[in-house]
């Protein structure tokens, strides 16, 4: 369809075609818009390339017709559009080949891609926006102290298998066989990442295996380990603060830093059942977690909530009671503190652990219930490693 296109007929523009229509523009030659069913619009301008050639059933040739992609409407307006399109036909007619040319300045650029600098974008574009925030920090962390210093300045097409191979190596003579492991897994991240998003071509990380085979913690407390914990946390030396997150992070299977950024307005006691929302923003895997409190949660919650007087948090901090306490607390009390409560070898993922064991042994709860407790997506893999029961009702049952 060839018409005048303006402002108002690009905004309200649609089709009814399945494979999309293009609207040509009638004052500016080769400029078209291109709309699809599903309301996406963009604009193209068309032209036959003075370079690339195809031959005719004639004998003769003609130049390929080339598609090429100036932009979404809205991000680029009709106005720019033309603008645009007028000196793309400059180029053609002066013999040059616009998307050769574009081809050519990406592939500049990719070369020109010091790892450092796929690092960055990868940190900007995909670390901070998607993963949660302490991890994009330990990324970061981890780029700063082991992989800038090895490979940053090479160029990416440049990184070879065996500067990879040296860069884990470095990490492993320290001793710090699980870092190790993470600091490959980051760089093969990075890498893939750029190929996906920046069409780089090359993954130097393919085929090298991680240098250590990790054991998946299983640690879960024994009946009279969690008496010691839910009762000695205060002549350890522990706040009121850190025992009420322990005692509900083994009540209900929450993260420790979750619990810890509870706001009041998350909190409704008054509701059928009580519960708490644990926002997606405050969320490991960024899913928003409605939590129903038992009685006891609800005592605990009601205590925290008159210490925290008139603080907009659960838990605020003893310096400023406009934030919330060090989301890590307990983790860093349970450091130097094991000792004096006497169960030796656990940390505060542990009674995460404890609890979704003791649903699945005790209560014979199902793996797809626990999931959901634990806010997991994956009931195979991640919730699997959080269950380790005795079965032993289930064994007497058989051997009865």
């Amino acid at each position: 369809m060839r018409i005048r296109l303006t402002d108002l007929f690009c905004k309200n523009a649609k089709t009814s075609k399945a494979t999309g229509e293009n609207l040509w523009d009638t004052k500016t030659e080769g400029l078209l818009l291109r709309v699809l069913t599903s309301g996406s619009k963009t604009f193209y301008f068309k032209y036959r390339s003075p370079l690339r050639r195809v031959a005719q059933s004639n004998g003769r040739s003609v130049g390929r017709q080339i598609s090429y992609r100036i932009g979404a409407y809205g991000a680029v307006t009709l106005e720019e559009a033309r603008r645009i399109a007028l000196q793309l036909a400059a180029d053609v007619a002066s013999r040059k080949d616009p998307a050769t040319e574009r081809e050519t300045q990406l592939i500049r650029a990719r070369e020109a891609n010091t790892f450092d600098e796929l690092a960055n974008q990868w940190l900007e574009e995909h670390a901070r926006p998607h993963k949660a925030a302490r991890a994009a920090r330990d990324d970061e962390s981890m780029l700063n102290r082991h992989v800038r210093s090895a490979i940053g300045a090479l160029k990416v097409s440049e990184v070879a298998k065996d500067d990879i191979r040296r860069l884990v190596a470095n990490v492993t003579a320290r001793g710090t066989m699980v870092r190790a492991n993470r600091v490959l897994e980051l760089v093969r991240s990075i890498c893939r990442w750029g190929i996906a998003e920046k069409g780089h071509i090359v993954d130097p990380t393919t085929g090298i295996k991680r240098p250590y085979e990790e054991q998946p913690r299983d640690r879960v407390l024994s009946d009279e380990e969690i008496r010691m914990v839910w009762w000695g946390i205060p002549g350890a030396g522990g706040t009121a603060t850190i025992e009420t997150i322990l005692r509900l992070e083994l009540l209900l299977g929450l993260r420790t830093a979750e619990i810890a950024r509870l706001a009041r307005a998350e909190i409704e006691l008054d509701a059928l059942p009580p519960r708490l929302r644990i926002v997606r923003e405050h969320s490991k895997n960024k899913r928003a977690h409605m939590v129903p409190l038992p009685n006891l949660a609800v005592q605990l919650v009601r205590e925290a909530i008159v210490r925290a007087g008139a603080s907009p948090w659960l838990f605020p901090s003893i310096q400023d009671s406009r934030r919330h306490v060090y989301q890590h607390v307990a983790s860093r009390f349970l450091t130097g503190a094991r000792d004096r409560l006497g169960v030796p070898d656990f940390n505060t993922h542990d009674l995460r652990r404890t609890m979704a064991t003791y649903l699945d042994d005790e209560l014979e709860i199902g793996v797809e219930e626990i999931k959901r407790v634990l806010n997991h997506v994956d009931a195979v893999g991640a919730t699997g490693h959080y269950i380790h029961p005795k079965k032993l009702r289930k064994k007497m049952r058989v051997l009865a």
